[in-house]
């Protein structure tokens, strides 16, 4: 029914990757060709592959970015799969490892503008008039 579910909005998700290093065996072969992929509701995003993973273990593109539809609210948002496959030279492709980010709340804008203004007013030090301090006397001796 319309009434239960959430309102989605398109969102634009940017993913910032420099690299992999320190990559160790899997299945007592090296590490040769990886291939690391992002998934968050449905949506998909492949990184391009690194050329010579042992001399220059960047990829070639910093900045990637994929479109998904989301919910507005953080409650109902579904978590960020990431993957990290091996492509073998027989075709096979065994999941080297994954993480799971629950939670992207403490990545969204409005999310950090609103802890930003409760940080400062927190912060704020209470107004006081400065003519209330007591008055120190000079001494001398």
């Amino acid at each position: 029914p319309p009434g239960i579910r959430p309102i989605l909005r398109n969102t634009r998700i940017e993913v910032l990757s420099w690299g992999l290093r320190h990559l160790k065996f899997w299945a007592k072969k090296p590490i040769d060709n990886p291939l690391l992929e992002i998934e968050c509701g449905g949506s998909m995003l492949t990184l391009p592959k690194i050329p010579d993973l042992v001399n220059l273990p960047n990829f070639p593109q910093t900045s990637h970015y994929f479109d998904v539809l989301l919910p507005q609210g953080f409650t109902y948002k579904p978590p960020i799969n990431i993957r990290l496959l091996d492509q073998r030279a027989n075709g096979f492709t065994p999941l080297v490892g994954k993480y799971v980010l629950k939670s992207f709340s403490q990545f969204d804008p409005e999310y950090l503008k609103k802890k930003l203004a409760a940080a400062e007013a927190e912060a704020a030090p209470p107004l006081r008039n400065l003519r209330e301090r007591p008055r120190t006397q000079n001494r001398s001796l």
